[in-house]
């Protein structure tokens, strides 16, 4: 089996070691990618659909699944999703994707994981959902969460981007 690879947050690195990766779409027999919505990541899954081929898609970051689900609402084009947890499969049933489209493979990320750090202080983790930017609502829960930790002895961990 070739599978032509489009990974995301490095959420397939791991994985890719295992497969016998094809940068050739024609040469692929299964397309495995990050998303199946845009631009032509949708093309190139809609064609391989057409052509037979096998076609998934990831949960490539926290409630990525949720481009599905409403307000969005994207068809799921891929043959399957592959989910990391029973949260995403339980939320893609309610909103009518067919169970046996939905697997539950868990997450790629463990081994990635930094090793725990003994610390003295409870830590905050913010994980705000982003797009291509960030959204000013994030920078503002951050900055409340900031104002609430120095009060209080916290340490807030975020990824929000600051101007």
């Amino acid at each position: 089996m070739k599978v032509a690879l489009l990974d995301h947050n490095q959420i397939m690195t791991d994985v890719a070691l295992h497969l016998a990766v094809t940068p050739d779409l024609q040469e692929a027999d299964t397309l495995l990618y990050w998303q199946d919505i845009y631009g032509t990541m949708n093309i190139d899954i809609k064609n391989a659909n057409e052509e037979g081929k096998k076609t998934f898609v990831f949960e490539h970051g926290i409630n990525s699944y949720r481009d599905y689900t409403p307000p969005y609402n994207h068809e799921l084009i891929a043959n399957k999703i592959l989910l990391m947890g029973e949260v995403g499969k339980e939320a893609l049933m309610k909103s009518g994707i067919a169970e046996d489209r939905l697997i539950v493979v868990g997450s790629t990320l463990y081994d990635r994981l930094p090793k725990r750090v003994e610390h003295d202080k409870k830590t905050i983790l913010f994980a705000p959902i982003h797009w291509n930017g960030d959204i000013e609502e994030n920078k503002e829960v951050a900055e409340k969460l900031r104002e609430i930790a120095a009060k209080h002895g916290f340490k807030v961990i975020t990824k929000v981007m600051e101007d």
